[in-house]
C-alpha cells in the first residue's frame, strides 16, 4: 500500500505515545516526522547506509509549525514544505552510493583543516618555516636533508619521532605562549602526527 503524504494538520496534531513514533511521508523515501514519548518533534530521513549496509537515522531538523519559526531559528526547525525539500538533497547522497552522516563528517574535518591552515599554513609552509629556522641556525646539513625528504616524500631516510616535537620547536619561535597561533600549532601538530610519521629533525639527522 502506498504511503500517503503528510499534511500540515497531520504534523501539527501528532500527538506523543507510549513509544518513538514515526509518521511516514509518501513524497521522499525515508522521510518522516518523529514525536518522542515527551511530545518532542523532529523530522528524520531513514536510509540504509551505502557504505557500511547498517539502517542509519539522519537527523534533518526540529519541528516548525511556520515560516516565522523556522525563520527565527534560522533553519534549526523546519516546516513540513522544507523538511521535505532538505530530505530530497539528503536522499540523492544515499542513491549516490554515499553516507549522509559520513559525509557530514568528512566535511567537518575538511572544515577544521581549512581553518587551521588559514591561521598555520599548510603542513608543506609549516616544514619550509622550519627549514628556514634550521637554515638561519646554521645547521645547513639537516635543513637539507629535511628538504630532500619532503621532495623525495617518502621520509625513507629519517628516524621515527613525533612531529608535535617540530611543532614545538616553530612554536618557540613564532608564537607567543597565550596565543591563537599556538594553539593552532598544536592542533596542526596533531594532524601532522598522523599523517606524516616520519619526519626528520636537527637532532635526529
Amino acid at each position: 500500500m502506498a504511503i500517503k503524504n503528510l499534511t500540515v494538520t497531520q504534523c501539527k496534531n501528532a500527538q506523543p505515545g507510549q513509544h518513538l513514533i514515526r509518521l511516514k511521508d509518501g513524497a521522499v523515501k525515508g522521510f518522516h516526522l518523529q514525536v518522542t514519548p515527551a511530545g518532542t518533534k523532529s523530522w528524520a530521513l531513514a536510509y540504509t547506509s551505502p557504505e557500511t549496509g547498517k539502517r542509519r537515522f539522519y537527523a534533518l531538523a526540529g519541528y516548525a509549525e511556520d515560516k516565522r519559526q523556522e525563520k527565527a531559528t534560522k533553519g534549526a526547525y523546519l516546516t513540513l514544505a522544507s523538511a521535505r525539500l532538505k530530505a530530497t538533497t539528503v536522499r540523492s547522497q544515499v542513491d549516490s552510493d554515499i553516507d549522509p552522516i559520513e559525509q557530514d563528517k568528512r566535511d567537518a574535518e575538511e572544515a577544521r583543516q581549512a581553518d587551521i591552515e588559514a591561521t598555520t599554513g599548510t603542513t608543506q609552509e609549516l616544514f619550509e618555516l622550519y627549514i628556514k629556522n634550521l637554515e638561519l641556525d646554521g645547521k645547513q646539513r639537516s635543513a637539507a636533508q629535511i628538504r630532500h625528504a619532503l621532495i623525495d616524500g617518502s621520509y625513507k631516510d629519517c628516524q621515527s619521532i613525533t612531529s608535535v616535537s617540530l611543532s614545538l620547536h616553530l612554536i618557540s619561535r613564532e608564537a607567543s605562549p597565550d596565543s591563537s597561533q599556538l594553539r593552532n600549532f598544536r592542533l596542526e601538530a596533531l594532524r601532522m602526527q598522523a599523517r606524516l610519521p616520519y619526519v626528520c629533525t636537527a637532532s635526529a639527522c
